[in-house]
């Protein structure tokens, strides 16, 4: 019951603005040619040739057969031969069906399709229509979106045009042209209000929470009735109408969001763009299209941020457009600009070494992934962040690897690959990887020896360091018989036995980045000084003994 109420009152709202119309406009002016005379105008113009005498009342025509040519003659438009007037497809994007008016046929969208009045257009996700009406108005029927287009007439050799549609679902963008007649109308209903326009290019869409009305006027102005009120909205401005509501006053739409992070060139795939942030946004949406007038929408998306995730595209050049949208739904100006998706063939996947790896001996081993559709690979490595001047460009690799030949000083580098297909194509490159090459450790002192214990010193460092020692038996450190940490630039140990050992430091700073280890010292210990005097009296006790 409650659903019945709710439609009684948006069928209320309909059979109010269905007489709205009839006080836009009632008559056509229409201007005198020479030898024009009233048979002729009746003949050309009028339902029957017998309205002549209806036609020289109304004007008070003194001749009918001698018309002075410039003059006007008022004309009611209800006394006009209207004659349907199909409109027609101009692109299709996606999937989109249309609907006859008797609901016996529904046929796939195409180009150049014929929409006779009573048909209903209805557009999937990622989809669109874009129709042109007889007097070269366009309408761009948005995905998801369901459009009856009930009247499509003209008049008066095409000068007068009526056009009026249904927004069932989903949103619409209109460029209605500018009227050469007063009789002309142009009406986009929907279930809460009415929008008729004279001249302008203006958004309709029905929001799905709660099926109110949207109106945004880019350009020109509209007027906007529910419950027997209307409101005139100015370029700039929008209203929303709740079901069974009059309209709410008109409201600035929120500003254009700035395009300058997105770049002339995208090379990623699914598009991934960030635009600008709006105050008073809670939504921003998102259209690429193949042409400047958005006639081929290839996407839309909604999202709640300004960092919106588009489809996986075909490279080529596009137009992007983003609106924000306000907290009553309602969508701002539009901000507009080209760009080019240059995406393939897709850069492999950097392996080794990954984001943020260190190469102590400055000799980094490169290695990536192998894409299917890849022949060959170009390789940077460059300083820093600037791979203007490369230290390293390698093109044309066979293998998914690369070695460095001469050891790299400390510092931070970038490293990143390409792909070439195997047309010879280049793709783009991956994202730079972070390299980087530690200091060397500090370099220890020559150990201070006591009987009983061994300290090493080194030079101290930053405030926040500490400290990696390691002492080994070996020089390739396989056999390590020490290894701590200390803050200290310094260490004690107990003195080892007698022998050859080998010592290195290496650095921690207070991020926890480790340096290179120092290159290893060789110390060659002393035998303990108890063995060396112990050896002559164990001697003389031998001699004691076999005497």
């Amino acid at each position: 019951m409650r659903r019945i109420g709710r439609w009684l009152l948006a069928l209320g709202c309909v059979v109010v603005l269905a007489r709205a119309p009839q006080a836009l406009a009632t008559e056509w002016l229409y201007t005198v040619r020479p030898g024009d005379t009233l048979w002729d105008v009746s003949e050309t113009y009028l339902i029957d040739i017998g309205y002549w005498q209806r036609l020289q009342t109304l004007n008070r025509v003194a001749d009918p057969q001698n018309l002075p040519p410039g003059s006007r003659l008022r004309i009611p438009v209800e006394w006009m031969r209207i004659k349907p007037a199909p409109a027609r497809i101009m692109a299709v994007e996606g999937e989109a069906t249309v609907q006859s008016a008797d609901g016996q046929h529904q046929t796939a969208a195409v180009a150049d399709m014929e929409i006779e009045p009573g048909d209903e257009v209805t557009t999937a996700a990622d989809s669109s229509v874009s129709l042109e009406f007889a007097d070269g108005s366009t309408l761009r029927v948005a995905a998801e979106s369901r459009v009856v287009l009930d009247i499509l007439s003209v008049a008066g050799g095409n000068a007068f045009a009526d056009t009026r549609l249904r927004l069932l679902k989903g949103s619409t963008t209109m460029k209605a042209r500018a009227l050469r007649t007063s009789g002309s109308r142009t009406e986009i209903r929907t279930p809460a209000a009415l929008s008729a326009v004279r001249g302008t290019d203006f958004r309709v869409g029905v929001l799905e929470a709660n099926e109110a009305m949207r109106t945004e006027v880019l350009s020109g102005q509209v007027a906007v009735s529910a419950r027997a009120k209307t409101v005139a909205i100015a370029a700039g401005f929008g209203t929303v109408v709740d079901l069974g509501a009059p309209p709410r006053p008109p409201r600035p739409l929120l500003p254009a969001p700035a395009l300058t992070d997105v770049p002339a060139v995208l090379e990623r795939v699914p598009v991934r763009i960030r635009v600008a942030e709006v105050k008073g946004a809670t939504a921003y949406r998102l259209e690429i299209a193949r042409d400047a007038a958005f006639t081929q929408v290839v996407a839309e998306r909604v999202a709640p941020t300004p960092s919106i995730t588009g489809p996986d595209l075909a490279d080529g050049p596009y137009f992007l457009r983003v609106r924000a949208i306000d907290a009553l739904g309602q969508e701002g100006l539009d901000a507009t600009r080209e760009f080019v998706l240059n995406a393939r063939p897709e850069p492999p996947f950097p392996l080794e070494p990954n984001e943020g790896g260190v190469a102590p001996d400055g000799l980094p081993q490169f290695r990536w992934s192998e894409p299917d559709e890849a022949a060959a690979y170009r390789f940077q490595l460059a300083a820093g962040d600037d791979f203007a001047a490369p230290l390293v460009a390698a093109d044309h690799l066979s293998e998914a690897r690369f070695a460095v030949t001469d050891a790299l000083p400390p510092g931070t580098y970038r490293w990143r690959v390409a792909t070439i297909d195997k047309r010879g194509e280049e793709g783009p490159f991956s994202d730079p990887q972070r390299l980087r090459v530690p200091q060397p450790g500090p370099v220890p002192e020559q150990p201070d020896l006591s009987d009983e214990a061994m300290v090493i010193r080194w030079p101290a460092g930053l405030a926040g360091d500490r400290f990696r020692f390691q002492m080994a038996r070996d020089n390739a450190f396989t056999d390590v018989v020490v290894d701590r940490e200390t803050t200290e630039p310094s260490i004690k140990l107990e003195r080892p036995e007698g022998g050859v050992v080998f010592i290195r430091v290496q650095t921690i700073d207070a991020a926890g980045e480790a340096s290179a280890f120092s290159a290893p010292q060789r110390i060659e210990l002393p035998s303990d000084p108890l063995w060396l005097i112990s050896v002559p009296i164990l001697s003389v006790l031998l001699a004691l003994i076999l005497l």
